[in-house]
């Protein structure tokens, strides 16, 4: 998901990912549980993994992965926050940053940024023209 806070700032979380051996820089995010509306997943997200409550959550679609390969559907949001987290203590492993709209495309011009789906997720932002900067 998309997240941006009431002063214009993204978190993004990084976290090593085993399949590529590295560290990734990645939007919050994670999976839906049993029982759970993929709304309702988004707000969890947001909140164990940047100590953020959602304000505003717009569905931004459906994304697949990889069509020639696995069976995964991956849903995109726009989330807004009207605050930044004081203090947050992350989950095991990951770690949190906050970047504005300039870093992050910095970020994903220079590589660093390169998870497909969660570049889906911005390309998405962006064609709905909402305002970033």
């Amino acid at each position: 998901m998309f997240v941006r806070t009431a002063c214009g700032q993204i978190p993004i979380i990084r976290q090593y990912r085993p399949t590529v051996e590295e560290f990734t820089w990645e939007f919050p995010a994670g999976t839906v549980d049993a029982g759970e509306s993929a709304d309702d997943a988004a707000r969890r997200e947001l909140l164990e993994e940047t100590g953020l409550a959602a304000d505003e959550v717009l569905f931004l679609g459906k994304q697949y992965p990889d069509t020639g390969r696995i069976q995964v559907e991956s849903y995109g949001y726009y989330v807004t926050t009207p605050f930044q987290a004081a203090r947050r203590v992350c989950e095991e492993g990951l770690m949190l940053r906050y970047v504005n709209h300039v870093e992050l495309k910095q970020m994903i011009v220079s590589g660093d940024f390169r998870h497909s789906v969660h570049l889906a997720i911005y390309a998405a932002v962006l064609a709905r023209g909402i305002e970033l900067d």
